[in-house]
């Protein structure tokens, strides 16, 4: 699960470490490995940076929480407000809204699971940073994932299905659910979004 650093110097990914999900960084020139949050300290599973670069919002398959950098190597933690059960059962993907208040997240929901799936398809999710409270973006049935915004915070990229789970697409969708997700692409997933 890479992810850019905002100016786009370093990747961070997840580093599987004796049965915790750590994070971990390299330069893009491939040098200069680095854990981002010590062994013991919390687990990142899903993580994706604050616009500008200093903050990066993670989850630890329980609760969301801000890694700050202070310095190349010292970092601060802080937890979001939780409302309700939110928890993750794997490593998935995040986005950070463009103002920063709020976060796209994907999540598997079991209520979902057809017989001919391997497992449970995913959600998108929003959440409200200051609040913690979440809100299901896409309609029950709909297997999305890897949301990411596009620039306004008005609407929403992800990856789905067509028709066959085989078969993956990339669809864009208002947040506000006016209209219906719009096919862009077939064959692709795992979109991203360039910062403007």
């Amino acid at each position: 699960m890479p992810v850019w650093s905002s100016e786009g110097k370093q990747l961070y990914f997840n580093h599987f470490l004796e049965s915790e999900w750590a994070l971990a960084s390299v330069d893009t020139e491939g040098g200069n490995f680095k854990l981002v949050l010590e062994k013991g300290s919390r687990q990142a599973g899903t993580f994706g940076p604050f616009p500008g670069g200093k903050e990066w919002l993670c989850h630890d398959l329980e609760s969301f929480f801000v890694i700050k950098h202070e310095d190349k190597n010292k970092v601060t933690l802080a937890d979001i407000a939780k409302t309700g059960d939110f928890s993750l059962s794997m490593p998935g993907h995040l986005d950070v809204s463009p103002d920063g208040k709020s976060a796209l997240v994907e999540r598997s929901v079991g209520e979902d699971v057809k017989p001919d799936h391997e497992g449970p398809p995913g959600a998108v999710f929003l959440i409200d940073l200051s609040s913690g409270k979440t809100k299901r973006l896409m309609p029950k049935g709909a297997n999305a994932n890897c949301p990411a915004w596009l620039p306004g915070g008005k609407d929403c990229l992800f990856s789905g299905f067509d028709a066959e789970p085989s078969s993956s697409i990339i669809c864009r969708a208002p947040l506000d659910g006016s209209t219906p997700p719009v096919i862009l692409l077939k064959g692709a997933s795992h979109p991203t979004v360039a910062a403007p």
